[in-house]
Parts: structure tokens; sequence; C-alpha cells
């Protein structure tokens, strides 16, 4: 499956994607978080396939399996990192994914998506806050450290509806129960502002 994306050019690309979600919809678990990467490295090796390549995770994220789900938001997140411009189609993806998300790596790359790109999803405030609620019951590291991050990113696109959860989310992170990363970047982000 290594190869597939190698020898991906803009005439094969789209048979290639299609090859792959494939074996995203098998029931092999690592063969599906293979195809996933593999489909990733293809719009990353090719841009003229990140049409093909954003659609084929799109329907990933639409699958019943936890691990493709994660595994599809994470190469999203990547995705997006390198056109930005693609960020309209995904986002409506992203109410529907966070609440089935329960795999920290995935969770922690929706809400990164949320607090990029804050300025398009109308209710993106709203979507962080019962995370920020329940950020006492988060065990993951990654996941605290991005949400704090995506919230101060969108307090400076939203600051009324953000001030107040994200003093809350400070006033957690400040406490001494909480890991050293997490306590330190919101040192850093509160001396900031």
């Amino acid at each position: 499956m290594g190869v597939l994306p190698r020898i991906a050019n803009h005439v094969n690309a789209r048979d290639i994607v299609m090859e792959l979600a494939e074996y995203v919809g098998g029931v092999d678990a690592d063969l599906a978080r293979q195809g996933v990467r593999a489909i990733a490295e293809i719009a990353v090796r090719v841009p003229s396939a990140a049409e093909p390549v954003v659609e084929s995770l799109l329907d990933a994220l639409e699958m019943d399996a936890e691990y493709v789900r994660a595994e599809a938001v994470v190469a999203m997140q990547d995705i997006l990192r390198m056109y930005a411009e693609r960020a309209p189609s995904v986002i409506p993806s992203l109410h529907r994914c966070l609440k089935r998300m329960e795999d920290p790596a995935g969770k922690a790359a929706v809400i990164w998506m949320i607090g990029e790109y804050g300025h398009l999803i109308d209710d993106a405030p709203y979507l962080l806050e019962p995370i920020i609620d329940n950020v006492k019951d988060e065990e993951s590291v990654q996941v605290r450290n991005e949400l704090l991050t995506a919230t101060v990113k969108l307090f400076f696109k939203r600051p009324p509806e953000v001030q107040r959860m994200m003093g809350r989310l400070f006033k957690y992170c400040l406490s001494e129960t909480v890991a050293a990363a997490t306590h330190d970047r919101a040192l850093l982000y509160y001396c900031l502002l």
C-alpha cells in the first residue's frame, strides 16, 4: 500500500484514491489506517488530487469505525494546513465528528480545526464550551493543550462569545492539578493576553 501514493500523478490520482478507499472501508483496522494515511499522502504529493482526497476523507468521517474516523480527521487536519481553501467543504462535518470522536488525536484535530476556522463556523464557541466545562474529565494532555490553543485563537476572532469560557479554562489550567505542559502553556497565553 505504501507504493500507491508514490506512483500517483495528476492522471491516475483519482483512481488510486478510489482503490485505497476500498481498503479504508474494510474490516482490517491496520489496513484501514494505512489506507487513510496513503490517501492523505497523495494530496501532499499531487496537489491536483486534493479534491478527490478530501471527498474520500469526508466519506471516511461518516464511517462507524472510530479508528477510521480518528485517522481521517487527523489526515484532514494535515491537508487543511496545506490547502486552507478546502476548509469550507470540510467544516460542516465537524459538528457530527466532534460529538462522535473519542480518540485523543482525532479529538485534538477536530478542536484544532474549530480554533483555526472558527470564523467559518457559526456556533464554534458553543462547540468548544462543553469540552471546556468538562476539561477536568479529559485525560489527554494533547486534547487539553489543543483546547487551550483553539480557545485563545477563537477569542481573537469572537471575543464576546469566548471570554467567559476562556476564563473558566484558564482557571482550571492554571491550577496545580494539571500536567506541567498544559499549565505552562496556559501561563504563557495568560501573560501574553
